[in-house]
């Protein structure tokens, strides 16, 4: 997995949100997954302290338990499906001209003009990029219950989880000041992590450093 396609932060314009709360399609979507979208805000708040904790372990601990064969074959599987969910959610938004940089903004663009001219297609395409944001989120939370504490699986996962806050802004209007502050979080997360490691390189390139030099005599 390719994880330096992220580096993304685009705030959304909140009045042209709230300028497509009439459009049928849209808030549809909204008003029949209003409950679950509760129980799932909740989940997602929940799966953030559970990174954060993982970050502080990180941070704090020196030898990680993620020796058990059961944490490493689960680990393997759910980083695996990650991986394979995140390549096709970037294929889907490609395919509407988007980008990691302007993922919000495009889906606003299409929701508002499928008030004017609709087309199937785009909206097809929404709603697959909307399911399988779901389908990321839900082994996001499976990660983090793991408890795997693995540096490169959690810079993904602040990266993924930025981009899919970004777009759920977008599609849950209501919502929308939850998950910009859910992705400001998971901005400060992905900050520390690449800190942390960024340190973790420079330590082992010093004990590399000062390790005697043996010669071998002929």
């Amino acid at each position: 997995m390719n994880e330096d396609w992220f580096d993304y932060y685009d705030p959304l314009n909140e009045s042209s949100l709230l300028e497509i709360e009439d459009d049928s399609i849209f808030l549809e979507w909204t008003l029949m997954e209003g409950s679950e979208r509760i129980n799932e805000l909740s989940r997602q708040l929940h799966t953030f302290l559970n990174y954060k904790f993982a970050l502080i372990r990180q941070r704090y601990s020196k030898s990680p338990a993620n020796n058990k064969k059961t944490k490493n074959d689960m680990y393997i599987k759910y980083s695996k499906d990650l991986s394979d969910l995140i390549s096709e959610y970037l294929l889907l938004i490609k395919i509407i001209g988007a980008s990691e940089d302007n993922l919000a903004q495009k889906i606003q663009d299409i929701m508002q003009k499928a008030k004017l001219h609709a087309s199937d297609f785009e909206i097809e395409i929404l709603k697959k990029i909307k399911l399988l944001g779901g389908s990321i989120w839900k082994e996001i939370h499976i990660l983090s219950e793991i408890e795997y504490d693995n540096s490169i699986l959690l810079k993904v996962v602040f990266k993924t989880a930025k981009l899919l806050c970004n777009a759920e802004s977008a599609f849950y209007f209501p919502f929308s000041n939850f998950y910009r502050e859910l992705e400001k979080n998971y901005l400060e997360l992905d900050y520390e992590i690449s800190s942390l490691l960024y340190t973790n390189i420079e330590e082992q390139y010093d004990v590399k450093s000062s390790q005697p030099k043996v010669k071998i005599l002929e």
